[in-house]
């Protein structure tokens, strides 16, 4: 599988979204829910996921955007976010994505 961290959000075959703890988007990722209209937002508050490291949340297609999923994906705490922290959470994005059948994982930092 092919890895992309990007700094600019284009068609994707998953792209994933780094999220804080207490749900707060990291990135591109409240640009995005915007795109949305709040699908990643709903998403988010109907499940456990609150961004805490080594945790996912898988979102099919919504409309107004690109990608064929958007993956939220657990940062940890917004305080702390370093490059330890980028790369645990891009193991956590490549784990929820390795079976997926796709081949191109963009990861939104």
């Amino acid at each position: 599988m092919k890895i992309e961290f990007v700094a600019s959000l284009s068609a994707a075959q998953i792209l994933a979204v780094l999220v804080h703890e207490g749900r707060a988007f990291a990135g591109k990722g409240a640009e995005l829910d915007a795109a949305t209209s709040g699908a990643l937002t709903k998403a988010m508050a109907n499940s456990r996921f609150n961004g805490n490291p080594n945790s996912h949340l898988s979102v099919a297609a919504p409309a107004g955007v690109d990608a064929g999923s958007v993956l939220l994906v657990g940062a940890g705490s917004a305080e702390k976010f370093d490059d330890l922290a980028v790369e645990t959470a891009a193991g956590a994005a490549y784990h929820a994505a390795k079976m997926s059948g796709s081949e191109v994982l963009t990861i939104d930092v």
